[in-house]
């Protein structure tokens, strides 16, 4: 993804004669606004009045409309929005898709993470679950094995009694 921007930077430069001219006014490029108007235009086909060649994209008037302005102002008048600016424009468009790819590639990864992190922790109460299950059942042999104590003991005592009887009728 860098490479792309870095190679697309080096177009607009060569191409735009950016290099022979010196910049003033710089304004930082804001990612999510200038997304939100990419994302919002209605591009159409049309052509220029007197003419049949067809074009798609932006008109001139809509490039100005959109694009005309920045915190400093008014950028550029229609008649002034010159090649330069539409391919500083395109590759703005650019950075712009490129940072959002980025910062959803970054969202992304990190939600990844999470899902991983859940599955890990699935697995584990899974594991925790089975052990449960295994020692309720480990818990419900020992309440029969209980009960049958209690059972014979009841017996044993009763037996015991029997005993204390019959050696009692045995003695007279």
């Amino acid at each position: 993804m860098k490479y792309v921007v870095v190679f697309a930077s080096a177009l607009f430069i060569s191409l735009s004669g950016a290099a022979q001219k010196k910049s003033e006014n710089l304004v930082p490029i804001d990612v999510e606004p200038f997304f939100n108007k990419i994302i919002n235009l209605e591009l159409s086909t049309w052509n220029y009045v007197g003419e049949k060649e067809r074009s798609y994209g932006l008109t001139d008037e809509q490039l100005v409309k959109d694009f005309g302005t920045d915190s400093k102002g008014k950028m550029t008048e229609l008649e002034e929005f010159s090649a330069d600016s539409k391919i500083g424009l395109n590759f703005t468009a650019i950075w712009v898709l490129a940072k959002t790819i980025q910062k959803m590639a970054d969202e992304n990864s990190a939600l990844k993470s999470q899902v991983n992190n859940l599955n890990d922790n699935i697995m584990h109460l899974q594991g925790v679950q089975s052990d449960v299950m295994t020692m309720m059942q480990d818990f419900e042999k020992i309440r029969t094995m209980e009960s049958k104590i209690i059972e014979l003991s009841t017996q044993i005592v009763d037996l015991q009694q029997e005993i204390k009887t019959l050696k009692s009728q045995g003695g007279r």
